[in-house]
Order: structure tokens, then C-alpha cells, then sequence
């Protein structure tokens, strides 16, 4: 392992990329073959196995997702699935939950994680640094929004001419941690507790 990587992280290497490795003698080598979902419909291709060089096994299939099934444009088509989620039908493998449905949500979780690992990167080590950006809430998604926050992030509610600034952030000690919701009625003033 690398000086520069943390020793905690399991290192991952695509096979494809292992020049002196291949899949065991006794074990079926899936890529190249087609994957479908629990209705028997083709998805996908197994493009590559994802190798944990700690363990020298395969961890993951990367899975290419049918472009036209899904309507993939320019967005990146290639799915990491866990070994233990897929299994073996004759030449094609299985992975039951891929359908139209699973996609989309995949698609927002990816974008939300892409958003939150880019901000955690260039915010690291520097604490209230960038553009605050709040989030606006009609009055019937109010107790959403607010069940929905997170520490350090804030909703903009309109409140009849009015705006309250709604912020959940953690207080205390990591043994005795509780939320602490702090509403400020208006948005050029520091919150209630800060004044």
C-alpha cells in the first residue's frame, strides 16, 4: 500500500488493470456477459471486476447499464454491484432490484453524494468557508423540511411578508450529543443563541 493512502482504506483495483492476475482456473469469468433484472430483461454488460487487493478477491461487478433502456445522456452508465447482490444464471448474471425505478433513484443519490463530496473536499479543514445557500420551503412542506435538515444547513421559510431562518446543528460533547433547532426571524441577523 502507499505511504500517502490512509491504512484504513481497503484498496480497489479494477482486474483489467492487474496485468498478472486473472479469475481463479475453477471460478466463471462473468465479464462480457449480460446482465438482466428479476424479470429476465436485460440491463446490462459486466464490464470489469472490481478486486479488493487486500482479501485478491472480487468485490463488485461494474455493470454498464443499457443506455437506451434508461436513457442515459452523457451521464456516466457504469453501476458498482456487490458480488453477494448478483448471481449466476447460466452465461448471464442476475441482479433482481436494476429497473427503471432503482435508476432514477440511483441517478439522485449519485448527483447528491457528487454535491456533498465536492463541498466536503474543498471545504475540509475550513470551517465556514463559501456562499451560504439556503434551501425555500412552501408552507405545507415546512415540518419536511425542518425533519430533513441537517447540521449546518439551513431552510428559508416565507412566513407572511416575513422569513424565519430555521438552522439544526449539534450541541454538546459526542457522548452526551443532542440537536438543538435555532429560529432566527430574520436573515441579516445572527441566530437567537448567537447574540
Amino acid at each position: 500500500m502507499r505511504a500517502d493512502r490512509d491504512a484504513s482504506v481497503r484498496r480497489m483495483e479494477r482486474l483489467s488493470r492487474m496485468r498478472e492476475y486473472d479469475v481463479a482456473r475453477n471460478e466463471p469469468d462473468p465479464r462480457g456477459w449480460t446482465v438482466v433484472n428479476r424479470d429476465g430483461r436485460a440491463v446490462g454488460e459486466v464490464k470489469d471486476l472490481i478486486v479488493d487487493t487486500d482479501r485478491m478477491s472480487a468485490t463488485y461487478l461494474d455493470v454498464e447499464l443499457d443506455h437506451k433502456l434508461f436513457d442515459f445522456r452523457g451521464e456516466d452508465p457504469h453501476v458498482m454491484v456487490p458480488v453477494e447482490r448478483a448471481h449466476r444464471q447460466g452465461r448471464q448474471v442476475v441482479v433482481d432490484d436494476i429497473a427503471p425505478g432503482w435508476v432514477n433513484e440511483l441517478r439522485t443519490a449519485r448527483e447528491r453524494h457528487q454535491r456533498e463530496f465536492w463541498d466536503r473536499w474543498w471545504r475540509r479543514g475550513e470551517p465556514g468557508r463559501g456562499t451560504p445557500i439556503t434551501r425555500h420551503v412552501r408552507g405545507e412542506e415546512i415540518a419536511h423540511a425542518i425533519d430533513d435538515l441537517r447540521p449546518g444547513e439551513s431552510v428559508r421559510i416565507p412566513v407572511a411578508e416575513e422569513e424565519i431562518v430555521v438552522e439544526r446543528r449539534p450541541i454538546g460533547r459526542e457522548e452526551r450529543m443532542h440537536d438543538e433547532v435555532v429560529v432566527n426571524r430574520a436573515t441579516d441577523e445572527p441566530p437567537l443563541g448567537q447574540r
